[in-house]
């Protein structure tokens, strides 16, 4: 979902737009929206949504990582470190993915790495 989010523009650019259309409807958000790259109160409504459901789908899926192998949950700890990250940026900036996706910092995603690691 994190992904989904933050490629928006992206996805748009090749014709694909991956969330659901009657989500955009229920939300009022159109694909003329997404094309002018408009972050209305609509657009936000709709990614506070997609956000929430992310951060349970997080949650659901990190209860997991003590049935994995320590190599295999660092790997899946890390990763889910870095798209919560992502997410955070994205909704710091009011959901407004339109002038490109957001980017962590080296110290960032070293810090991520190291508090899987203390795990």
């Amino acid at each position: 979902m994190i992904n989904i989010i933050r490629d928006v523009p992206e996805d748009w650019e090749l014709g694909r737009v991956y969330l659901p259309q009657e989500e955009l409807e229920s939300y009022g958000v159109t694909e003329d929206d997404i094309a002018a790259g408009r972050a209305t109160d609509a657009w936000r409504a709709l990614m506070t949504f997609q956000a929430q459901r992310a951060r349970a789908y997080l949650k659901d899926g990190l209860e997991l990582l003590g049935s994995l192998d320590n190599r295999s949950a660092l790997c899946v700890s890390t990763f889910a470190g870095l798209y919560r990250a992502t997410l955070e940026r994205i909704e710091a900036a009011g959901f407004d993915i339109f002038d490109g996706p957001p980017h962590l910092s080296a110290l960032t995603k070293l810090r991520i790495v190291g508090e899987g690691l203390r795990r």
